[in-house]
């Protein structure tokens, strides 16, 4: 499996944010023990996919880029859109 990586202050500024609170660390787990929804390609990056994760019944857009090492996770937040898709 890949090693995944994240910028740590950017993890910091999404844990303190009151709207999200969950740590890149903590969604780096999650995807680690398999718990992914989906895999999406983001049509306006191109060079960008983001997982779909179930946390706390949301459901969350995780942004990443990759190599053939190394996975990179961009930033996380709840997606209603994506909700709609994979819980209702």
């Amino acid at each position: 499996m890949k090693k995944i990586q994240w910028n740590p202050d950017k993890s910091q500024q999404i844990l303190n944010n009151p709207n999200r609170g969950v740590s890149l660390a903590h969604i780096a787990d999650l995807i680690n023990s398999g718990n992914v929804l989906a895999i999406e390609q983001r049509p306006h990056y191109q060079d960008q996919r983001a997982f779909v994760v179930s946390i706390e019944a949301e459901v969350w857009c995780v942004p990443f880029r990759e190599d053939e090492h190394t996975i990179f996770l961009i930033t996380a937040w709840p997606d209603r859109k994506l909700k709609k898709r994979y819980q209702e």
